[in-house]
């Protein structure tokens, strides 16, 4: 009779904007004023409003934190929240303001590397506020004390530590 033979020995890697361990950590919330949904694990700013979040437009712009992973954004049957569009627009979300937070990173990383953010879209991507590991000639910012804590390809999800107060210096 056959049964299961095999089974994984550690987790798989998780999603992005799932916050990727129980270490300490801040959090905030904030109202998704992009006017279209957002994706979990993005990068925002403060937008007019204390409580409100909008992508990043300039290279000087301050962060606000890491949009997490909401579970109810995948309610069937609601036609405003597809399965993998993000925080709708005008939807309160948690911002991850310190701590680490599983991120989709638009090029290939090695634990240790320093972060950087996209602002303005680039030859690397157009996804703002997404990961990476370089410049991208002059779309994405370094982050000051964001680094990477393990190794991931290009696509891949990988566990990033931010402190906004110290990238915000």
């Amino acid at each position: 009779m056959p049964g299961i033979t095999s089974y994984p020995i550690s987790p798989g890697t998780g999603f992005a904007g799932q916050v990727a361990d129980e270490g300490p950590r801040r959090i905030a919330s904030a109202v998704n004023k992009t006017g279209a949904p957002m994706p979990f694990g993005v990068a925002m700013k403060k937008g007019t409003n204390d409580d409100e979040a909008v992508y990043l437009a300039a290279t000087g712009d301050k962060l606000a934190g890491i949009a997490v992973h909401r579970h109810d954004v995948n309610t069937i049957g609601s036609t405003a929240w597809a399965a993998d569009a993000g925080i709708p627009a005008g939807d309160r979300f948690d911002l991850m303001e310190e701590g680490v937070v599983l991120v989709k990173v638009e090029e290939a990383v090695v634990q240790g590397d320093n972060a950087f953010v996209r602002f303005a879209v680039g030859a690397g991507g157009s996804e703002l506020g997404a990961w990476r590991k370089s410049a991208d000639t002059a779309s994405a910012r370094a982050v000051v004390g964001a680094y990477f804590k393990k190794s991931g390809a290009a696509g891949s999800i990988v566990p990033l530590y931010i402190n906004v107060f110290t990238a915000n210096g």
